[in-house]
C-alpha cells in the first residue's frame, strides 16, 4: 500500500490514465447511457490513491470554483425542471471528474512522465494517424466502426460529390479539428522556448501532424500563440533564433500542405483562411445561423440557461460550435463567467511566474483553449479536458520540480 504514495508509481498511474484515452476506443456499455472512457472506470481508484496521500495535497481557490460550477448545474436543472432526466448529471460528473484528475495529476513527476508516457505514446500516435492518413492496411474502417469515425471518414479525402480533394487527418479523435488541438498541446508539451535541439524534432512532428488537420481555428491559434510568445516575453530570440522559429513553421506547414494536396494536386482546407473564402463558406454561415438561433435562446434565460438540455441539441441536430454560446445558453451568464474564470484564474496565477516552465506552458495552453473555443468546443471534448487537467496538475503542484525550471 505504501507504493500508492511512490512518486514514480502515481507517475506510472498517470501514464495509464493518458495512454488510454489517447489510444483506446471509448467503450458502450447500454444505448441508454452514453459512452464510456476507460479512464471512467479507473476513477475510484484514482480517488482512493487521492484519499491515501491525503496529507501531500493542498487545496486552492481554483478547486472550489470547480465544485461551484457542479452546484451551478444542480441549480440549473432544478429551475428547468431537467432533474429527472438521468444522462443530464454527467454534466456534473464531468466537472468532478476534472477535479479529481488536476489533483491526481499533481502528485506525478511531469518530466518522467514526458519521458517514459508521453513520449511513447506520442510516437504511437504519429504512426496511427499516418497509417490512418493513407490508409494503410485498410486501417480506416477501424476509425469508423471503433472510434466513431462517421462521415468524417466517409467524406475522407473526396468532396460531397465523391471527386478527390485535400484530406485532413483524422486519426483516433475522428474529428479533424479536435484531432489538431490534440497535436497542439502536444507542440506545447515539446515547445523549444530556447530552442533546443532535443526539442525541436519533436515540436517539427507535432506542428506537422497538427497542420495535416487542417482546421483553421488551430492555425489562428497557432499565430495567437506566437504573438502571446513575444508580447508576454515568454522566449528571448534574437534575430537569427527568430528567423529559425518561422523556417521551422513555414517548412512544416509546407510539408503538411504536400501531404494533404496529394503533392499539390487538389486545394486544402486549411489555405481558404488566407484567400477569404473561409468567410463565406458553408460552415461558416452554418456557425452564424446557430449562434443567432442560440442566441436569441440565450436573452429568454439570461440568468441560470436552459441547462445542460443535451436531448436539445440532439433532437434539434445543432451544433453550438463556439463554446462561449454553448455555456451562456446552457447556465447563463453565470455559467458564462464561471467558464472565463475556469482559464482565467490559472491565468493570472500563471502570469505571475511566466518565467517558469510550467507557467508559460499553462499561459500557451490557455491561449489555445480559449481560441478554439471560438469556433469548436475543446473543452466539451472529454480527451481534451484530461490533457488540460494535466496541465493543470502539473502547474498546481506542491513543490514540484518543474516549478524549478526557468525559461
Amino acid at each position: 500500500m505504501h507504493g500508492l504514495s511512490n512518486p514514480k508509481v502515481i507517475t506510472g498511474i498517470s501514464g495509464i490514465v493518458l495512454a488510454s484515452i489517447l489510444l483506446l476506443p471509448d467503450l458502450h456499455f447500454s444505448p441508454l447511457l452514453p459512452a464510456i472512457q476507460v479512464i471512467d472506470l479507473l476513477m475510484p481508484f484514482l480517488v482512493f490513491i487521492l484519499y491515501f496521500n491525503r496529507k501531500l495535497l493542498v487545496w486552492n481557490a481554483y478547486f472550489t470554483l470547480i465544485l461551484g460550477f457542479g452546484v451551478l448545474i444542480l441549480v440549473s436543472l432544478a429551475i428547468n425542471q431537467l432533474m429527472h432526466i438521468l444522462n443530464e448529471y454527467f454534466e456534473i460528473y464531468k466537472f468532478l471528474k476534472f477535479l479529481i484528475l488536476i489533483v491526481f495529476f499533481s502528485l506525478c513527476d511531469f518530466q518522467l512522465l514526458l519521458q517514459q508516457w508521453i513520449k511513447p505514446v506520442f510516437i504511437v500516435l504519429v504512426g496511427v494517424n499516418f497509417i490512418h492518413f493513407f490508409n494503410l492496411f485498410d486501417f480506416n474502417t477501424i476509425i469508423e466502426n471503433h472510434y466513431n469515425g462517421g462521415l468524417n471518414i466517409t467524406y475522407f479525402g473526396i468532396d460531397t460529390l465523391g471527386n478527390p480533394t485535400g484530406k485532413r487527418m483524422l486519426g483516433f479523435m475522428a474529428n479533424p479539428n479536435n484531432n489538431a488541438i490534440l497535436f497542439s498541446f502536444f507542440s506545447l508539451i515539446f515547445f523549444p522556448f530556447k530552442l533546443e535541439k532535443d526539442k525541436l524534432a519533436w515540436f517539427s512532428f507535432a506542428l506537422i501532424c497538427l497542420f495535416m488537420c487542417q482546421s483553421r481555428t488551430s492555425l489562428i491559434a497557432v499565430l495567437a500563440i506566437v504573438a502571446v510568445l513575444f508580447l508576454l516575453k515568454l522566449v528571448h530570440w534574437n534575430t537569427k533564433q527568430i528567423f529559425q522559429f518561422s523556417a521551422i513553421l513555414l517548412g512544416t506547414y509546407l510539408i503538411a500542405w504536400m501531404f494533404s494536396s496529394s503533392f499539390f494536386k487538389y486545394p486544402i482546407y486549411g489555405n481558404s483562411m488566407f484567400n477569404g473564402v473561409a468567410l463565406e463558406s458553408q460552415s461558416a454561415m452554418g456557425r452564424l445561423e446557430a449562434w443567432r438561433f442560440l442566441g436569441k435562446m440565450i436573452l429568454e434565460k439570461p440568468i441560470f440557461g436552459h441547462g445542460p438540455n443535451k436531448d436539445f441539441f440532439y433532437e434539434n441536430r445543432i451544433y453550438s460550435e463556439n463554446e462561449y454560446v454553448l455555456y451562456a445558453w446552457r447556465y447563463g451568464i453565470v455559467g458564462l463567467t464561471g467558464f472565463i474564470l475556469l482559464f482565467l484564474i490559472p491565468f493570472k496565477k500563471a502570469w505571475k511566474s511566466r518565467k517558469n516552465y510550467t507557467s508559460a506552458l499553462l499561459i500557451l495552453v490557455v491561449v489555445l483553449l480559449t481560441v478554439t473555443a471560438l469556433t469548436n468546443n475543446p473543452f466539451t471534448e472529454r480527451t481534451i479536458l484530461v490533457l488540460f487537467a494535466l496541465i493543470l496538475g502539473v502547474f498546481y503542484q506542491n513543490n514540484p520540480v518543474n516549478q524549478k525550471t526557468t525559461l
